[in-house]
């Protein structure tokens, strides 16, 4: 009859073997395939970095001219305000009552 502990812990020593037997096949393939990335993927990645920087540079201009125009049509609007001719303000009873 075979003890149950002594079992149980073949049964783990075994899995855990397994699993580093698997971590350290993986690691090698990944190992492997960094060192395989030949001119295609040295040319992809450079692409992929340059596609980023410049969606954010137009993201920022975007930005800029959208501030500046939004600035522009305030400024404009005030410098407009300031030399409007302003209608005096009736007070007490010389101004026309409609109802």
């Amino acid at each position: 009859m075979t003890d149950v502990s002594s079992t149980s812990s073949s049964t783990t020593r075994r899995l855990r073997a397994f699993f580093q037997q698997q971590m350290q096949y993986w690691r090698m393939y990944l190992a492997r395939q960094s060192r395989k990335v030949g001119l295609e993927g040295k040319l992809r990645q450079a692409v992929m970095l340059l596609s980023a920087v410049l969606m954010m540079a137009l993201l920022m201009a975007g930005f800029l001219l959208f501030n500046l125009l939004a600035l522009s049509v305030a400024l404009i609007g005030g410098v407009l305000a300031l030399f409007r001719p302003r209608r005096p303000i009736m007070r007490g009873p010389r101004h026309s009552n409609p109802f």
